[in-house]
């Protein structure tokens, strides 16, 4: 009997999704990411497996690959003590730091983002560093694939004509269904000089900063450091950039010298470290708190064990503060975040809803001695595929300083204590489900 169309369909489907169940079974997952992925895939195989093939698995090992390991698992940046630190809690701060410093530059700019906006602050910043190109300092933009995609590639060549040269990590269309869209280069960093640095969770566009405030920006932090922390940061865009654009960045490692006396230690994360830094951090810092963690993040989707951490710190008494918009700019994540932030509340951590719009800012204060801030949200994506990079603070100064920025924001939140009806719980195990896929 002649086998029909469809029939050669349904098998070829049933033995793809038998080969690529057994995959994920193969890799070292989250439980929940597991879960997630096999319901998918059984029940849905139409959906699941175009998703897996554009999504492909967590490190991607081939494309990772390609990209040279920027340290080894027996070596790790060291905390380096000669540093200054300075908050720039606001969009207008941040933008007016972040020109200072490009007009500032004397021999090189280094500048990363995940998006460059299509607005006035994008082409001030363009603007700018076409400047500083036309007058000899080494200019170097690096775009994410798909934060940046919009942005007209005319525009980015207005730079190479004035003597600079720019990236793209990883074009999204150049290589479809290959796994490589969930490679996303999160880490924005603006090097100057290899003497002073911008960093936090601020894109270049007019929804994070601007000249002057506006009702429709976010909030979000970014901060400025300068000193022995820098050599690390620089390593870091130069293996971003070699990868990128296949062109080593061969100009000689500029003298640093201590700038302050601020302990600050640079930690990278995603494919191209050991292991997951971040994520292991947090984990560790959790565990060790005694008196309080404040966490403030857009997107808050931990997997089982990082919530069960917190709401063990809750039950040991210490003082647990979840920060998240109101409403977030993707409904989906909070729809996922609802069953984590109704076992923080069970366990009696707070739950501080932003109140006055958007909230981007990615910071966590855990006692007196600890802070860490940077581009990485508190969830799985973040924390276990993309490229991110962060700053540990442990002096009380500085980590004072990130505190008085949750006092102000605690101002414009509402506590609340999430709905416990019928169908509150059903959408929180639909979210359980389905958010490590996010």
């Amino acid at each position: 009997m002649t086998l029909t169309f469809h029939h050669l369909m349904s098998m070829a489907t049933f033995i793809f999704t038998v080969v690529l169940i057994s995959k994920v079974l193969s890799e070292r997952r989250a439980p929940g990411s597991t879960m997630a992925w096999l319901l998918i895939m059984g029940l849905v195989p139409y959906v699941g497996i175009p998703l897996y093939l554009f999504i492909g698995d967590r490190k991607i090992r081939r494309l990772a690959g390609q990209k040279a390991v920027l340290y080894s698992k027996l070596q790790s940046p060291k905390t380096t003590s000669g540093n200054d630190f300075r908050p720039l809690a606001s969009g207008e701060a941040a933008y007016e730091a972040i020109l200072l410093a490009i007009h500032a530059a004397k021999s090189r700019i280094h500048f990363a983002t995940f998006i460059l906006g299509k607005d006035a602050v994008g082409q001030a910043i363009l603007d700018a560093l076409c400047e500083k190109a036309r007058q000899g300092v080494q200019v170097r933009l690096l775009l994410d694939g798909v934060g940046s995609l919009w942005f007209p590639r005319s525009r980015l060549r207005e730079l190479k004509k004035a003597g600079g040269d720019f990236a793209i990590f990883m074009p999204l269309l150049r290589m479809p269904f290959s796994g490589h869209s969930n490679l996303r280069n999160h880490r924005k960093m603006v090097l100057i000089d290899g003497q002073r640095a911008i960093l936090g969770g601020m894109n270049a566009t007019d929804e994070y900063m601007g000249p002057t405030p506006s009702p429709k920006r976010w909030t979000d932090f970014s901060f400025e450091v300068s000193g022995e922390a820098l050599p690390e940061l620089e390593n870091i865009f130069n293996s971003d950039w070699l990868f990128a654009s296949g062109k080593p960045i061969e100009a000689s490692p500029l003298p640093v010298t201590a700038t302050g006396q601020v302990p600050v230690k640079v930690i990278a994360s995603g494919p191209d470290v050991p292991g997951d830094t971040l994520y292991e951090l947090l984990l560790t810092q959790i565990f060790a708190a005694r008196t309080r963690i404040w966490i403030a993040t857009p997107y808050f989707i931990p997997d089982e064990t990082l919530a069960r951490a917190l709401e063990l710190a809750c039950r040991r008494g210490v003082d647990v503060r979840i920060v998240v918009p109101a409403h977030s700019n993707h409904p989906l994540a909070d729809l996922c975040r609802g069953s984590y932030l109704k076992q923080i509340d069970h366990a009696g951590g707070q739950l501080c809803l932003f109140m006055a719009g958007m909230m981007h800012a990615k910071m966590t204060v855990m006692d007196d001695t600890f802070a860490l801030i940077g581009s990485a949200n508190l969830d799985m994506r973040s924390l276990l595929y993309n490229y991110e990079v962060g700053v540990r603070l442990t002096s009380k100064d500085s980590v004072e300083a990130v505190a008085a920025w949750f006092t102000g924001i605690f101002t414009k939140t509402r506590k609340t204590h999430p709905a416990n009806h019928w169908a509150s719980s059903y959408l929180d195990g639909i979210g359980r489900i389905f958010g490590p896929l996010l």
